[in-house]
């Protein structure tokens, strides 16, 4: 039996209170979504509601970017906030701010130059739509400075209440556009602004905690040249990782037919619900380690926790999904179309728990600055790609190719951690 001591220094423990606040900002969020979800999906014609999801598909896969800068933020925030460097703070800040405004201004500008192109090629015809989506774009990837350099201070109240404020205002906006008769115009509009109100206030949050502390003038030589050493590895280690999830959606379009293909991404989405769940865990879990890495202090209790963590509460979502997949489909796609998908909740959920603990590795070996875990994640992504080229009749076969390799990418993490004499060491930097 846990004792009380026992029980009051768990719920104190960073990890733990972290990732309770990030889930109730997430959760609230995604409540909101999904309610955003019904009620455009009830009052938008096919086709335009076929042009928001492409859309929406756009902005996720160039998330990738604000996945990248956030972490590498977030690495530079925890090595100062461990130190009680206000300065190199600043540092991050100002310098950030540059990095950011020159990074964005060179991809709107690619973007413009090519919206003919991807108007065409969408069959999207009112170019505005697409500026919505491309502006929208650009402040995601903004939000990266402020929301990397909080994560870094282990303030998750700003960022709880970041992931709740834009899902809040993209439905109030949106729906009320809708009504105006605005219709896809003013959903992508919401959409927009549901980037730039929580970019603006995260910027305030962050520039307000700077003003207070008295800033001297700091060399920023050391920390661009860090940055740029390691921004570029961040990015590919990311972009890696995340084509494993996001890919089988991407190759499942290309080689299934239409209805098959449709089938297919409802089973992603209702599988990838458990990652969703335990991701507040990785936001805590990386500065968290960061920081300790910094002190000097132990990581291997802090790991174990967060594999207690993910790996239990994911193990758990996991059997709901495989002793009762009519609830799970009754609550995500209760269409009949969709009751092809039973046999298959199960297996995909296996997936999901592996590759929620290749993240949780992958965070902690990118938290002790072993960037070169890149070539890992790169090497597995390749493999992915040519297996489902070979196989891809049919979703199993999709599947399997997601069990291997983050069977794979989980393996390969556990060597790199596990046993230092055969690591990679050429890999570490």
């Amino acid at each position: 039996m846990i004792s009380k001591q026992v029980l009051l220094s768990l719920i104190k423990n960073p990890l733990i209170s972290g990732s309770s606040i990030m889930l109730a900002g997430s959760f609230m969020g995604n409540i909101l979504n999904y309610f955003f979800i019904l009620v455009i999906g009830r009052n938008l014609l096919p086709s335009d509601y076929g042009i928001y999801s492409v859309l929406s598909s756009i902005t996720i896969l160039f998330a990738i970017f604000q996945s990248s800068f956030s972490t590498a933020f977030s690495k530079f925030s925890a090595k100062y906030s461990a130190k009680n460097d206000k300065d190199g703070l600043t540092a991050i800040f100002f310098s950030g701010l540059k990095i950011i405004a020159i990074f964005s201004a060179v991809l709107l500008f690619l973007l413009i130059v090519t919206i003919n192109f991807a108007s065409s090629f969408l069959h999207i015809h009112y170019l505005s739509y697409l500026m919505f989506a491309y502006i929208g774009i650009i402040f995601l990837i903004s939000s990266s400075l402020p929301f990397g350099i909080l994560q870094g201070e282990l303030k998750f109240i700003p960022l709880a209440i970041f992931n709740f404020i834009g899902a809040f205002f993209k439905i109030i906006i949106g729906v009320v556009l809708l009504f105006l008769g605005f219709k896809l115009g003013g959903i992508l509009f919401a959409l927009m602004l549901s980037f730039f109100i929580p970019f603006a206030y995260l910027i305030i949050v962050v520039f307000n905690d700077i003003k207070t502390h008295t800033s001297k003038v700091v060399s920023e030589t050391q920390y661009l040249t860090d940055f740029k050493k390691h921004s570029l590895q961040f990015f590919l280690a990311t972009f890696g990782i995340t084509f494993i999830s996001t890919g089988d959606v991407i190759l499942a379009k290309h080689y299934f037919d239409p209805v098959l293909a449709g089938q297919y991404a409802a089973l992603s989405i209702m599988g990838k619900a458990i990652f969703y769940l335990t991701a507040p865990v990785y936001y805590v879990f990386f500065p968290l380690l960061a920081q300790k890495k910094e002190k000097g202090e132990k990581l291997i209790g802090t790991l174990i926790l967060g594999i207690c963590m993910v790996g239990i509460f994911s193990l758990l979502i996991s059997l709901v999904y495989f002793l009762f997949p009519n609830l799970i489909l009754k609550i995500f796609f209760p269409s009949p179309a969709y009751k092809v998908l039973l046999p298959y909740l199960g297996v995909y959920s296996v997936f999901i728990v592996i590759y929620s603990l290749s993240m949780l590795f992958h965070n902690y070996l990118l938290s002790i600055g072993k960037t070169g875990i890149y070539k890992i994640n790169l090497l597995v992504t390749i493999i992915f790609i040519l297996g489902v080229y070979f196989l891809h009749k049919n979703i199993i076969d999709i599947i399997i190719n997601l069990l291997l390799s983050s069977v794979l990418l989980l393996l390969c993490y556990w060597l790199y951690v596990l046993l230092p004499k055969i690591r990679f060491k050429k890999l570490s930097y």
